[in-house]
Protein backbone atom coordinates (compact mmCIF):
# COMPACT_ATOMS: atom_id res chain seq x y z
CA UNK A 1 0.00 0.00 0.00
CA UNK A 2 1.37 3.48 -0.97
CA UNK A 3 0.90 5.62 2.41
CA UNK A 4 2.24 8.93 0.33
CA UNK A 5 -0.36 11.60 0.55
CA UNK A 6 -0.53 12.51 -3.27
CA UNK A 7 -0.63 16.44 -3.07
CA UNK A 8 -2.48 18.65 -5.85
CA UNK A 9 -0.62 21.59 -6.96
CA UNK A 10 0.18 24.57 -4.74
CA UNK A 11 -0.14 28.01 -6.25
CA UNK A 12 2.82 29.73 -6.30
CA UNK A 13 3.75 33.49 -6.88
CA UNK A 14 7.34 33.75 -7.97
CA UNK A 15 9.45 37.07 -8.17
CA UNK A 16 12.69 37.48 -8.33
CA UNK A 17 15.56 40.31 -8.31
CA UNK A 18 19.39 40.26 -8.01
CA UNK A 19 19.97 42.39 -5.50
CA UNK A 20 19.16 42.45 -1.80
CA UNK A 21 15.66 43.84 -1.79
CA UNK A 22 13.16 45.19 0.65
CA UNK A 23 9.72 43.63 1.40
CA UNK A 24 7.04 46.15 2.82
CA UNK A 25 3.92 44.13 3.63
CA UNK A 26 1.02 46.80 3.03
CA UNK A 27 -2.38 46.41 4.72
CA UNK A 28 -5.48 47.03 6.70
CA UNK A 29 -5.42 50.85 5.06
CA UNK A 30 -9.55 50.77 5.49
CA UNK A 31 -9.08 53.66 3.14
CA UNK A 32 -12.65 55.69 3.22
CA UNK A 33 -12.87 55.48 7.38
CA UNK A 34 -12.62 58.44 9.56
CA UNK A 35 -9.76 57.38 11.12
CA UNK A 36 -7.29 56.52 8.20
CA UNK A 37 -4.10 57.93 8.23
CA UNK A 38 -3.83 58.62 4.66
CA UNK A 39 -0.65 61.01 5.13
CA UNK A 40 1.25 58.15 6.53
CA UNK A 41 0.11 55.47 3.81
CA UNK A 42 0.96 57.73 0.81
CA UNK A 43 4.54 58.40 2.69
CA UNK A 44 4.86 54.73 2.94
CA UNK A 45 3.99 54.47 -0.84
CA UNK A 46 6.71 57.22 -1.47
CA UNK A 47 9.35 55.56 0.78
CA UNK A 48 8.80 52.27 -1.32
CA UNK A 49 9.82 54.20 -4.39
CA UNK A 50 12.87 55.98 -3.29
CA UNK A 51 14.22 52.23 -1.43
CA UNK A 52 12.78 50.23 -4.90
CA UNK A 53 10.87 48.06 -2.34
CA UNK A 54 8.44 45.57 -3.25
CA UNK A 55 5.28 45.82 -2.04
CA UNK A 56 2.51 42.90 -1.13
CA UNK A 57 -0.39 44.26 -0.32
CA UNK A 58 -2.36 42.31 2.68
CA UNK A 59 -6.07 43.46 2.08
CA UNK A 60 -8.35 45.57 3.83
CA UNK A 61 -7.27 48.70 1.45
CA UNK A 62 -10.72 49.60 1.51
CA UNK A 63 -13.00 50.20 4.72
CA UNK A 64 -16.18 48.99 2.34
CA UNK A 65 -18.48 49.32 4.87
CA UNK A 66 -22.06 48.06 4.46
CA UNK A 67 -25.35 48.85 6.81
CA UNK A 68 -24.75 44.82 7.12
CA UNK A 69 -21.30 45.49 8.93
CA UNK A 70 -20.02 45.92 12.15
CA UNK A 71 -19.98 49.56 13.66
CA UNK A 72 -21.52 52.59 12.16
CA UNK A 73 -18.76 52.81 9.19
CA UNK A 74 -21.49 52.12 6.87
CA UNK A 75 -22.19 55.86 7.74
CA UNK A 76 -18.74 57.44 8.85
CA UNK A 77 -17.29 56.28 5.16
CA UNK A 78 -16.26 57.94 2.35
CA UNK A 79 -18.62 57.28 -0.94
CA UNK A 80 -17.70 53.47 -2.01
CA UNK A 81 -17.17 54.10 -5.52
CA UNK A 82 -14.94 57.00 -4.75
CA UNK A 83 -12.40 54.77 -1.98
CA UNK A 84 -12.10 52.24 -4.89
CA UNK A 85 -11.11 54.62 -7.73
CA UNK A 86 -9.01 56.81 -5.20
CA UNK A 87 -7.41 53.54 -4.20
CA UNK A 88 -6.70 52.68 -7.78
CA UNK A 89 -5.42 56.19 -8.29
CA UNK A 90 -3.29 56.28 -5.47
CA UNK A 91 -1.62 53.11 -6.07
CA UNK A 92 -0.94 53.27 -9.61
CA UNK A 93 2.38 55.44 -9.48
CA UNK A 94 3.35 52.42 -8.03
CA UNK A 95 2.12 48.93 -9.61
CA UNK A 96 5.60 48.06 -10.23
CA UNK A 97 6.54 47.49 -7.59
CA UNK A 98 3.44 45.42 -6.29
CA UNK A 99 4.08 42.08 -6.40
CA UNK A 100 0.68 40.86 -5.61
CA UNK A 101 -2.65 41.84 -3.59
CA UNK A 102 -4.66 40.00 -1.46
CA UNK A 103 -8.38 40.39 -0.51
CA UNK A 104 -9.52 41.26 2.85
CA UNK A 105 -12.61 40.72 4.64
CA UNK A 106 -13.87 44.46 4.06
CA UNK A 107 -13.51 44.09 0.39
CA UNK A 108 -15.04 40.33 1.06
CA UNK A 109 -18.27 42.15 2.49
CA UNK A 110 -18.99 43.63 -1.03
CA UNK A 111 -17.90 40.28 -3.02
CA UNK A 112 -20.24 38.90 -0.31
CA UNK A 113 -23.26 41.48 -0.82
CA UNK A 114 -22.90 42.05 -4.78
CA UNK A 115 -20.82 39.16 -6.02
CA UNK A 116 -18.17 42.26 -7.31
CA UNK A 117 -14.98 41.56 -5.93
CA UNK A 118 -13.44 45.02 -5.18
CA UNK A 119 -9.76 43.93 -5.06
CA UNK A 120 -10.05 42.09 -8.56
CA UNK A 121 -11.13 45.23 -10.06
CA UNK A 122 -7.84 46.72 -8.66
CA UNK A 123 -5.46 44.04 -9.82
CA UNK A 124 -7.30 44.06 -13.54
CA UNK A 125 -7.04 48.09 -13.22
CA UNK A 126 -2.97 47.90 -12.05
CA UNK A 127 -2.41 44.91 -13.84
CA UNK A 128 -1.37 43.17 -10.70
CA UNK A 129 -1.51 39.65 -9.54
CA UNK A 130 -4.58 38.58 -7.41
CA UNK A 131 -3.41 36.41 -4.49
CA UNK A 132 -7.03 35.57 -3.10
CA UNK A 133 -7.09 34.78 0.76
CA UNK A 134 -3.37 33.36 0.61
CA UNK A 135 -0.40 32.48 -1.12
CA UNK A 136 3.04 30.74 -1.22
CA UNK A 137 5.74 33.03 -2.64
CA UNK A 138 8.70 32.05 -4.05
CA UNK A 139 11.44 35.08 -4.16
CA UNK A 140 14.48 35.13 -5.85
CA UNK A 141 16.89 37.41 -4.29
CA UNK A 142 20.55 36.98 -5.87
CA UNK A 143 21.86 33.57 -5.20
CA UNK A 144 19.26 33.18 -2.38
CA UNK A 145 15.60 31.66 -2.14
CA UNK A 146 13.05 32.52 0.67
CA UNK A 147 9.96 30.94 1.10
CA UNK A 148 6.94 33.47 2.09
CA UNK A 149 3.35 32.52 3.22
CA UNK A 150 1.33 35.74 3.08
CA UNK A 151 -2.57 36.05 4.25
CA UNK A 152 -5.35 38.81 4.92
CA UNK A 153 -5.70 36.59 7.86
CA UNK A 154 -9.10 35.77 10.11
CA UNK A 155 -9.01 36.20 13.53
CA UNK A 156 -11.13 37.62 16.73
CA UNK A 157 -7.67 37.94 19.27
CA UNK A 158 -7.46 41.18 21.07
CA UNK A 159 -4.26 40.90 22.95
CA UNK A 160 -1.47 40.74 21.67
CA UNK A 161 0.22 37.43 22.46
CA UNK A 162 -3.22 35.84 20.73
CA UNK A 163 -2.59 37.78 18.00
CA UNK A 164 0.95 36.79 17.50
CA UNK A 165 -0.24 33.19 18.05
CA UNK A 166 -2.41 32.94 15.07
CA UNK A 167 0.74 33.19 12.78
CA UNK A 168 2.36 30.80 14.92
CA UNK A 169 -0.11 28.10 14.45
CA UNK A 170 0.27 28.32 10.39
CA UNK A 171 3.33 26.60 11.03
CA UNK A 172 2.04 23.97 12.42
CA UNK A 173 1.08 23.16 8.14
CA UNK A 174 3.01 25.32 6.05
CA UNK A 175 6.50 25.68 6.00
CA UNK A 176 7.95 29.14 5.08
CA UNK A 177 11.10 30.91 6.08
CA UNK A 178 8.67 33.97 6.49
CA UNK A 179 5.10 34.57 7.63
CA UNK A 180 3.03 37.31 7.12
CA UNK A 181 -0.34 37.89 8.77
CA UNK A 182 -2.76 41.19 8.22
CA UNK A 183 -6.55 41.36 9.83
CA UNK A 184 -5.17 42.25 13.44
CA UNK A 185 -4.43 45.75 13.30
CA UNK A 186 -0.54 45.05 15.10
CA UNK A 187 2.52 45.79 14.23
CA UNK A 188 4.82 42.82 15.59
CA UNK A 189 7.02 40.04 15.16
CA UNK A 190 8.76 36.58 16.33
CA UNK A 191 11.39 34.86 15.33
CA UNK A 192 12.18 30.80 16.13
CA UNK A 193 14.34 27.93 15.13
CA UNK A 194 13.59 24.79 14.17
CA UNK A 195 16.16 21.70 12.59
CA UNK A 196 15.68 19.70 9.49
CA UNK A 197 17.43 16.83 8.01
CA UNK A 198 19.54 18.20 4.72
CA UNK A 199 19.38 14.83 2.61
CA UNK A 200 21.90 16.28 0.23
CA UNK A 201 25.08 17.03 3.05
CA UNK A 202 23.12 14.01 5.44
CA UNK A 203 23.51 16.15 8.47
CA UNK A 204 20.57 18.32 10.93
CA UNK A 205 20.67 21.89 10.10
CA UNK A 206 19.36 24.72 12.05
CA UNK A 207 16.86 26.80 10.80
CA UNK A 208 15.54 30.35 11.42
CA UNK A 209 11.95 31.62 10.45
CA UNK A 210 9.81 34.71 10.96
CA UNK A 211 6.47 35.54 11.94
CA UNK A 212 5.32 39.06 11.22
CA UNK A 213 1.97 40.76 11.78
CA UNK A 214 1.39 43.73 9.49
CA UNK A 215 0.23 46.54 10.95
CA UNK A 216 -2.53 49.09 9.71
CA UNK A 217 -3.27 52.69 9.22
CA UNK A 218 -6.00 53.16 11.61
CA UNK A 219 -5.63 56.00 14.04
CA UNK A 220 -6.87 55.26 17.55
CA UNK A 221 -8.87 58.43 18.22
CA UNK A 222 -12.55 57.92 17.52
CA UNK A 223 -12.04 54.66 16.19
CA UNK A 224 -13.95 51.35 16.87
CA UNK A 225 -10.74 50.07 18.77
CA UNK A 226 -11.50 52.60 21.18
CA UNK A 227 -14.75 52.49 21.00
CA UNK A 228 -14.54 48.48 22.43
CA UNK A 229 -11.04 49.98 24.54
CA UNK A 230 -8.67 47.71 22.76
CA UNK A 231 -5.62 48.50 23.55
CA UNK A 232 -4.08 51.53 21.23
CA UNK A 233 -1.51 50.51 18.16
CA UNK A 234 1.34 51.84 16.43
CA UNK A 235 -0.17 52.86 12.88
CA UNK A 236 2.34 51.76 9.98
CA UNK A 237 4.32 49.17 8.78
CA UNK A 238 7.01 46.32 8.87
CA UNK A 239 10.52 46.83 7.09
CA UNK A 240 11.62 43.14 6.02
CA UNK A 241 15.14 42.95 4.03
CA UNK A 242 16.16 40.01 2.45
CA UNK A 243 19.48 39.74 1.96
CA UNK A 244 20.81 38.74 -1.48
CA UNK A 245 24.56 37.09 -0.44
CA UNK A 246 23.68 35.08 2.31
CA UNK A 247 20.28 33.62 3.56
CA UNK A 248 18.98 36.18 5.74
CA UNK A 249 16.07 38.01 6.91
CA UNK A 250 16.05 41.02 8.62
CA UNK A 251 12.32 42.47 10.44
CA UNK A 252 12.32 46.34 11.61
CA UNK A 253 8.94 47.38 13.40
Amino acid sequence: MNDKIVGRAVKLNKVSTEGSKLLVPIGDVHYGAINCDVDKFQRTLEFCRKDNAWILLMGDMLESSTRYSVGAGVYEQGNPDSQLFQMIEMLEPYKDLIIGSHIGNHEFRIYKETGINVMKVICKMLKIRYLGYAMNHVLHVGSQRYIVFSTHGSSGATLRHTKIKKVLDISAWNKSDLYLYGHVHTLDMKSDEYREYDARNKVMVTKKRYFVLTGSFLKYDDSYAEMKNYQPERVGVANIHLDADRNDIHVSI
